[in-house]
């Protein structure tokens, strides 16, 4: 009699490589999120101020050009 095919899996080799791969990419997806979070707070409340004033000066200012 042949083995049976799942004789041969190593399931808890397999659920081990399994969980570290979900570990490791959910620890990337939570370093990204906390970068995207760190960086709005750093746009968004650090250096307001600046990028207000930037954006002050990027209005289109009308000027009157007398006909030719």
């Amino acid at each position: 009699m042949a083995p049976r095919r799942d004789s041969l899996r190593d399931t808890g080799r397999e659920n081990a490589i399994n969980s570290a791969r979900v570990a490791w990419s959910l620890l990337i997806v939570v370093s990204v999120l906390g970068l995207l979070i760190y960086r709005y707070y750093d746009l968004q409340i650090v250096n307001y101020g600046t990028y207000l004033t930037q954006s002050d000066r990027n209005r289109v200012r009308l000027e009157p050009l007398p006909p030719k």
